[in-house]
């Protein structure tokens, strides 16, 4: 069965919009921006080294406070160096990517976005209505 004018419209605005969404998803996406930080990385790794040698010296002198501290050091040192960080290793950079990305929204695009199946319902709606 063909589709009419409309419905093959309606159709192509549908996918147009279902793009659109997924792309602003993509675009948004932290991952990208997220970057290897060589400072805390050695940081995070000495402190591990400094965690096994206390966890060492707990275990050799038989103190479990002093294993605990060590154990909780070094975990705390690998979990340091391998979380990403969105820094740069440069603060007049930093800075200025928060704010120029940032675009002000005109006084028609004053809405907050809506996600996919609002914008399908209200449609929906304004179809059963007859406003389509």
């Amino acid at each position: 069965m063909a589709l009419s004018e409309r419905e093959q419209r309606l159709l192509e605005e549908m996918e147009r919009n279902l793009y659109n969404s997924e792309s602003d998803v993509v675009n948004t996406s932290n991952a990208a921006k997220l970057r290897p930080s060589y400072r805390s990385l050695v940081v995070g790794i000495l402190l591990a080294i400094a965690g096994i040698i206390v966890l060492l010296a707990g275990v050799v002198t038989s103190l479990a406070w002093l294993g605990v501290i060590g154990f909780v050091a070094m975990l705390g040192g690998v979990l340091y160096a391998i979380t990403p960080r969105k820094s740069s290793g440069n603060p007049q950079h930093d800075a200025k990517v928060g704010s120029s990305h940032k675009t002000p929204r005109s006084a028609a695009n004053a809405q907050p976005k809506r996600s996919l199946s609002e914008r399908m319902s209200d449609r929906w709606e304004k179809r059963q209505d007859g406003e389509l």
